[in-house]
């Protein structure tokens, strides 16, 4: 007769299968700060202060080796102050992590590297046009990410800073000077991220409740004949 000891034990080799084939959720990052300068227009131009971006407002968390996801792509994870002008339209500056790259974002604290492969810098538009409503839309600017690891500087507790120089990969070919600033994020974000079970995770599971439910028919049985 199999006691309630090991009941117990078999729900909790269960579990422990469970775990062991489950893969460790990637850390969680969010840029704080940021800083975006183009330097010349284009290759061979002389360099020249051509544009000044400081983006203090930090956006969507991200996680080490995983592009962004959740039921939205590609969201922002730093912005500039909203600027409004005479006419009443507001635009802003903005930074995402495209996936549309081949490497993640990724932040090595072994060998102090990071990757921010897929940054874009992109400019939010919007205006109120009356019974229409609001009329928004945004455009990419630069492609700032360097594809390949660039050096990282731990300038706090959980507090970093990457720095390097582009040539964007997009319409124009200007030189641009990027700095981040970047902090460890707890868990809770309203990004979290759920691995699927691999299928041997869940055979074992199924197996696990499947033995569960023979022991219990088993004692209700030697109850019932006692």
């Amino acid at each position: 007769m199999l006691t309630s000891q090991r009941l117990l034990g078999t729900g909790l080799l269960c579990l422990t299968g469970i775990l062991a084939h489950n893969p460790a959720l990637a850390a969680q990052w969010r840029i704080v700060d940021a800083t975006v300068d183009q330097i010349s227009e284009s290759v061979g131009a002389p360099p020249a202060p051509l544009l000044h971006l400081s983006l203090p407002n930090a956006g969507a968390p991200f996680q080490d080796g995983l592009h962004q996801s959740n039921g939205v792509t590609d969201g922002y994870v730093v912005w500039g102050e909203a600027e409004l002008d005479q006419y009443g339209k507001w635009s802003d500056w903005r930074l995402y992590l495209s996936s549309e790259v081949d490497a993640p974002p990724s932040i090595d604290l072994t060998s102090m590297q990071a990757r921010f492969d897929g940054l874009e810098l992109q400019r939010a538009r919007g205006q109120y046009e009356g019974k229409l409503g609001w009329h928004l839309d945004s455009s990419i600017e630069a492609k700032l990410g360097l594809e390949q690891a660039v050096p990282i500087t731990q300038v706090g507790e959980g507090r970093y800073t990457a720095s390097w120089q582009v040539y964007s990969r997009w319409w124009t070919s200007a030189l641009y000077s990027v700095n981040l600033t970047f902090v460890s994020f707890p868990e809770g974000t309203p990004w979290t991220y759920a691995p699927v079970p691999e299928a041997s995770s869940v055979f074992m599971a199924l197996a696990g409740l499947g033995a569960l439910g023979l022991i219990r028919r088993r004692q209700a049985r030697q109850a019932v004949a006692a």
